[in-house]
């Protein structure tokens, strides 16, 4: 079975304004993880990083070459860089360094990176439901969270080596955040819990993948808040898993 590593990057206070929504999302992504939908991921595989450095994230990166599975993701302040021959989204990990988008890759076979920070362009000058895996989390026996988790790791061996990039708003605009999280990242929880309720009672296995899950995150998005439009970066045809039922 797979190795697996979640590395979780929030940058809420820095100078440019306190964000509590990305403390949020780190947790709700780390409890969603956890749940058996999620893929019954151990705490062990899951770092969280909180307003880091630059080299604290990279050592991070670093010991996850190795790993076979790697989930990223990042919530806080971004914008988008243009001119000088760049043409790329840097996230603001603290009050003096940023890191581009692409050094978030580990380099390892398969990975998914989520991406929720704004996007904005900055020229560079020539010079009351209880939720299903709520629920399955607190009550299904050991026996069956290892089911999910091995359904999972099937899952993520059987999908087309690389990563699949997630991000909350296209290039020019701002990601709309909120006391509780990001508008995507909450979104992307959501819908696969929607999706965990529909499957709650069904006698069949079944996986919502990260394009799937995805496509309804940013449609709720979008009617949410009109002028945020999440980005899917890669086209592929097996895909990584984001929720299971076994």
């Amino acid at each position: 079975m797979p190795t697996r590593r979640a590395i979780l990057i929030e940058s809420s206070q820095t100078k440019h304004g306190d964000l509590p929504g990305a403390r949020e999302d780190v947790k709700n992504l780390r409890k969603y993880l956890l749940t058996n939908i999620g893929g019954a991921w151990v705490s062990s595989e899951i770092v969280i990083l909180s307003t880091p450095s630059k080299s604290v994230v990279q050592s991070a990166i670093e010991d996850a070459r190795k790993i076979d599975y790697v989930i990223m993701s990042f919530s806080g302040h971004g914008h988008h860089k243009v001119g000088k021959d760049l043409d790329e989204t840097s996230l603001i990990l603290n009050n003096h360094e940023e890191i581009p988008v692409h050094e978030l890759n580990p380099c390892n076979d398969r990975g998914v990176l989520i991406v929720d920070a704004c996007r904005g362009i900055t020229p560079v000058l020539v010079e009351e439901k209880k939720s299903f895996f709520a629920k399955a989390a607190a009550s299904v026996l050991p026996w069956t969270r290892a089911k999910f988790r091995e359904y999972y790791d099937l899952a993520i061996a059987h999908a087309d080596k690389g990563q699949s990039v997630l991000y909350s708003c296209n290039v020019e605009e701002s990601a709309g955040d909120t006391p509780s999280g990001g508008l995507f990242s909450r979104s992307l929880i959501r819908c696969a819990d929607n999706w965990g309720q529909l499957h709650e009672t069904s006698t069949n296995r079944g996986v919502y993948t990260v394009r799937e899950t995805f496509d309804c995150a940013a449609a709720a998005t979008t009617t949410r808040r009109p002028q945020q439009h999440p980005q899917y970066n890669e086209r592929r045809i097996r895909q990584f898993p984001f929720a299971v039922v076994a």
